[in-house]
């Protein structure tokens, strides 16, 4: 976080956080109140200032208030940059993948130490060579389609791991990874 933010936070401790004005979709653009924000400096503070709470929600320090932010499908979304890594949109470097699924979409998630996210169609395609089948072969849209309906087995070979890519529903993405998609007020 932001020097600037924290000392913000210190002074003022009790700001009340803000709920449903601002959210990420899931191709990882901001969103103010349904327009999308597209101002560099801003994307860059929110950037630096992402973070999650111990229930979940994830938000944007913004000085001494906490934004809660509404996520259209999971709080990260990977990329690759210009060397080929994997970044999510906060420009954190992929190093250590936990887990890898898909869902009934054919949504490619990546799990790190930080959390889920989902790999931007941009992304997909050149990992894909990566995605194997149990025989070692790369997986062609059959065995995309066996793996989802949970007939199949396969692996990612990424970041110089091999891990087994397990079937998901999106719908049960919140409840797996702890996260709310909508973020909401501490019932008092």
């Amino acid at each position: 976080m932001d020097d600037s933010v924290l000392r913000a936070m210190a002074r003022m401790p009790n700001v009340p956080a803000a709920y449903g004005w601002l959210s990420l979709d899931r191709r990882g653009r901001w969103f103010l109140r349904g327009n999308e924000i597209d101002l560099p400096l801003s994307i860059a503070f929110f950037k630096r200032n992402y973070d999650r709470d111990e229930q979940g929600r994830w938000y944007v320090q913004n000085g001494p208030q906490r934004v809660f932010v509404a996520l259209d499908y999971l709080p990260l979304i990977w990329f690759l940059d210009a060397t080929g890594n994997l970044r999510d949109h906060t420009d954190r470097k992929l190093t250590e993948p936990l887990a890898a699924y898909v869902d009934e979409f054919s949504n490619l998630i990546l799990v790190d130490e930080r959390g889920p996210g989902r790999v931007s169609a941009e992304a997909l395609f050149p990992i894909l060579d990566g995605l194997r089948d149990a025989d070692g072969r790369v997986l062609d849209s059959d065995g995309l389609d066996a793996l989802i309906a949970g007939e199949a087995e396969a692996f990612l070979h990424l970041c110089g791991k091999t891990l087994p890519v397990q079937p998901i529903l999106e719908k049960n993405l919140p409840e797996l990874f702890h996260f709310q998609k909508n973020p909401q007020p501490d019932a008092r």
